[in-house]
């Protein structure tokens, strides 16, 4: 059995552009901790995890390649059962990447760079970065994106998964001049783990534009796993989506010339909703607390008003003793 997408773009949760709650200090010291090992490594070695022949090119053409992995336990997938990672080519055909990318190399005119990165979010609808038929098909590949995510890689019984971030990103060497350069110096090859840096990253996916040895060289996607260091090849419609924790420590391999377009997603759970006798319950503490209140706010008004004639007859019999003292 193979996945099959609609042609008609199916709705998608919307595609937040608010930036999602930062990890804590504990997951990113973690994060760097795990790093500071991988250097204690003796020599790795590098495994490829999937190439052309494996997986062919083309919309709905194999099932997705799993791989199952002990979770971390930090950052990551909440409550989550089992981690892992996955690739596949039929996300996208060619005439798809080409006109995404084409969109994004429109979108990025005018923008700031930092060294031979330049990127942006698209907003939620109508992206003024993107037109109206760009926006639907990177729609598209979202809602594609979070189809394959979770049937793959989902607990079966998790709560549907929603759409956390979007990034549109291109490196380019050599890295573009003047004045739209504002750090030089910066460095996107960084080893990471998403969930430990953005709390609501659960499921990350990125969608490759451009093929690696064709398009480029040298910016390979990289596993930093304890045994081994494990390559993936960017292939343009090629899916690569993982768990978000520090069983998927990754980064790029550096870039040593051309142009590497990628579609970064990233998704976390809905909350679960409250079940039927526990919003009963809810709304019964609710109207109790309601009905407490109310008698509390009776009740000191009638002991304000018990205080209040109280004091008018003492103040009209010491008035009345007083007239009596006189005469």
């Amino acid at each position: 059995m193979s996945l099959q997408f609609s042609k008609r773009c199916i709705h998608p949760p919307a595609m937040t552009s608010k930036l999602p709650q930062r990890s804590t200090l504990s997951t990113l010291a973690a994060q760097q901790h795990a790093v500071a090992a991988l250097s204690k490594r003796r020599n790795p070695p590098r495994i490829s995890l999937a190439d052309n022949e494996s997986f062919p090119v083309g919309t709905g053409s194999v099932l997705p390649h799993v791989w199952t992995l002990p979770c971390s336990g930090v950052a990551g997938a909440a409550g989550q059962r089992s981690c892992g990672r996955l690739i596949w080519d039929g996300l996208a055909n060619p005439d798809e990447v080409v006109e995404l990318r084409s969109a994004m190399e429109h979108g990025f005119h005018g923008l700031f760079h930092r060294g031979v990165e330049v990127s942006f979010v698209p907003d939620a609808g109508q992206s003024p970065r993107l037109d109206k038929r760009a926006q639907r098909l990177l729609e598209a590949f979202v809602e594609r994106c979070r189809i394959v995510v979770m049937r793959s890689l989902v607990p079966v019984g998790s709560m549907p998964l929603q759409t956390t971030g979007v990034l549109l990103k291109r490196l380019r060497l050599p890295a573009e001049q003047g004045a739209v350069q504002v750090e030089p110096k910066h460095d996107p090859f960084v080893v990471h783990a998403d969930g430990a840096n953005v709390a609501a990253y659960e499921y990350s996916a990125l969608v490759y534009l451009s093929t690696a040895g064709t398009d480029f060289h040298g910016g390979e996607l990289v596993f930093y796993d304890e045994d081994a260091d494990r390559v993936v090849q960017p292939i343009a419609g090629r899916l690569v989506a993982f768990t978000s924790g520090l069983e998927n420590l990754h980064g790029a391999a550096s870039l040593d010339s051309g142009s590497r377009y990628v579609l970064g997603i990233w998704f976390g759970h809905l909350p679960r909703p409250q079940s039927h006798n526990a919003s009963s319950e809810s709304t019964a503490e609710q109207s109790m607390a309601i009905v407490v209140a109310v008698v509390a706010v009776v009740a000191t008004a009638a002991l304000a008003w018990e205080l209040v004639r109280n004091l008018w007859w003492l103040f009209d019999w010491w008035n009345h003793k007083g007239k009596c003292w006189v005469e």
